[in-house]
């Protein structure tokens, strides 16, 4: 009643374990030129799991790529265990994609003139 009625957030700071899904929080209709203060822990964590991401698609990509090297001209192989790898083609239906708006999380340089605008405090 107390926040849901009145569309009022909770007061304090969200944790992991509290905040709300990242599917909710992505719904919130966002205030143009409005900046928030953010505490910079919260930024450096995800700098570092933006970064730890990154470094593990690109470990990805390297293991992909022995995998295909070592299949030479196959479409697959048998492994001891049973499984098998299978590089094999795949047909997928063609569709078009409206033209939409999303947002992106990006932390950026800022302007001087920026640094020194009013905040939400």
């Amino acid at each position: 009643t107390k926040h849901v009625l009145t569309r009022e957030a909770p007061d304090g700071e969200w944790s992991a374990f509290a905040a709300p899904s990242l599917d909710i929080l992505k719904r919130i209709k966002r205030v143009p030129g409005k900046l928030a203060t953010l505490d910079p822990v919260l930024v450096k964590r995800f700098e570092v799991a933006r970064d730890f991401e990154v470094m593990v698609a690109k470990e990805k990509k390297a293991r992909q790529a022995e995998l295909l090297a070592s299949l030479g001209d196959a479409e697959g192989a048998l492994l001891p265990d049973g499984r098998m790898v299978k590089y094999m083609e795949q047909n997928r239906k063609g569709h078009t994609v409206e033209p939409g708006v999303s947002r992106f999380l990006r932390i950026v340089k800022t302007p001087q003139a920026l640094l020194e605008a009013p905040t939400d405090e």
